[in-house]
């Protein structure tokens, strides 16, 4: 059942191992991918020669070729709020034939897996929850128990961004003001919004009559400052140190966008000039001169 090994040629051995033919190929060329192998059984039974052959293909393994369409996207990809997102991963050439997955999730959560074959195309429409998961492709080439080229693995990956224009947060903004002439003070507009990618304050407009402010800018008489408030929220707080009467008539609009803004967010407020009202008040004093009249009466007496 067993046998020594018998040098076929200088790279190649044969032997038998239980029953099992083994040939070894040592320092495989890509030649012997042509050549024809076989093991041929010979065995007496009953004092006659009975023969077995078995024919032994080699196939040279090959590197196959990972390709997805993740592989044009930058690494993080900006997705529409709202809108669907496509993308493909598939396997080209190799031997044996590559087998590609497709995952998508965190991956500190561990990525959730949505395919594996030989090609596919998947459709996702993230939310805001969204953003900051990865797309991922890799390719494995295997047959049987044996894996190839585990040394070097290909994957692609690429995280997404769900990104959206600028939209109000404050359901109710003041939207009007007054101008109090008597005390002077300065009219203040706070307007909370969300975006991503975050507005720079260049992206941010005050136009009132023919004069135009930017977020960040100290004009004569607006002052327009931009604050990061954490997450996707910032406000903006317009601040107008003085109001005249013709502001009245002028439209008074705030103009808010980002990367992503196909139009900007337009914020109407409206100014009322308050004047101060004199009242003179007349008093009236009213006096009363009393006169007291006093008779003195002498009585004479005549003896």
């Amino acid at each position: 059942d067993t046998s020594p090994e018998l040098q076929c040629t200088d790279r190649i051995l044969a032997s038998l191992d239980g029953g099992l033919c083994k040939l070894t190929i040592e320092n495989i060329e890509e030649d012997d991918a042509f050549n024809h192998y076989s093991c041929l059984f010979i065995s007496i039974v009953d004092g006659e020669v009975e023969k077995d052959s078995r024919e032994i293909t080699i196939q040279i393994a090959e590197q196959a070729t990972l390709t997805s369409s993740l592989e044009d996207e930058p690494e993080k990809v900006k997705i529409l709020l709202g809108s669907e997102y496509q993308w493909t991963c598939g396997s080209e050439g190799g031997v044996p034939e590559g087998t590609v997955t497709a995952l998508y999730g965190r991956e500190e959560d561990g990525l959730e897996l949505l395919y594996e074959g030989t090609s596919g195309m998947w459709q996702i429409k993230p939310n805001r929850e969204d953003c900051g998961k990865t797309m991922k492709c890799e390719l494995h080439q295997s047959a049987g128990d044996r894996v190839y080229y585990e040394d070097s693995p290909q994957e692609i990956s690429r995280q997404i961004m769900v990104v959206f224009p600028p939209k109000l947060t404050d359901t109710y903004l003041e939207r009007s003001q007054h101008f109090f002439e008597e005390t002077m003070e300065p009219v203040v507009f706070e307007v909370f919004f969300d975006s991503h990618p975050r507005t720079r304050p260049e992206q941010v407009r005050w136009i009132s009559d023919d004069k135009e402010y930017t977020g960040g800018e100290t004009g004569e008489n607006v002052e327009l400052t931009l604050t990061d408030l954490g997450g996707d929220m910032s406000k903006v707080t317009i601040t107008i140190n003085s109001v005249t009467e013709e502001d009245e008539l002028f439209e008074h609009n705030l103009y808010i966008e980002n990367d992503v803004s196909t139009s900007p967010l337009v914020v109407p407020f409206t100014l009322t000039y308050v004047t101060t009202t004199t009242t003179t008040t007349t008093t009236t004093t009213t006096t009363t001169t009393t006169t007291t009249t006093t008779t003195t009466t002498t009585t004479t007496t005549t003896t």
